[in-house]
């Protein structure tokens, strides 16, 4: 298996992680607004560059994960999105949205079990003061 691609990947992030906070911060801003500009032009493989980006400066950022799985389910790649969502949910935090955009993928998939225990997880661990988020796990309650 050749693991340049990934090598290299590793030590944009590393690098990335030596930037000054400001710095850092307005790239990831920037790379937010791009990617999410680009979703909404329906442009998933230019939108999933550069949100992959995003993902190696700022992997604790939810945003960058949500948005770049986004951009493969635009492009049906569930499977994909499904491995995005989950590293999201393994590395960033606050991460419910991961979560649930895991369980949404995982239903598509037809993996009802594994969706429902990832709702479990996320109902578990979600912060009690986020009014969108309670709404967001009451809708997913009930649709299962």
């Amino acid at each position: 298996m050749d693991t340049s691609n990934f090598e290299g990947l590793l030590a944009l992030s590393r690098a990335a992680q030596s930037i000054p906070a400001a710095e850092r911060a307005s790239a990831v801003e920037g790379l937010y607004a791009t990617g999410h500009w680009l979703l909404s032009q329906d442009r998933f493989a230019n939108a999933a560059d550069v949100l992959r980006a995003m993902t190696l400066v700022a992997p604790e950022d939810e945003r960058g994960w949500v948005a770049l799985g986004a951009a493969h389910e635009g492009v049906d790649q569930l499977e994909v999105a499904k491995e995005i969502y989950a590293a999201g949910y393994a590395l960033a935090k606050p991460n419910a949205r991961c979560g649930m955009a895991l369980v949404r993928v995982l239903r598509s998939l037809g993996e009802y079990a594994e969706a429902e225990t990832v709702l479990d997880l996320v109902s578990e661990n979600a912060d009690a003061t986020d009014d969108e988020l309670a709404t967001i796990l009451a809708y997913e309650r009930r649709a299962a």
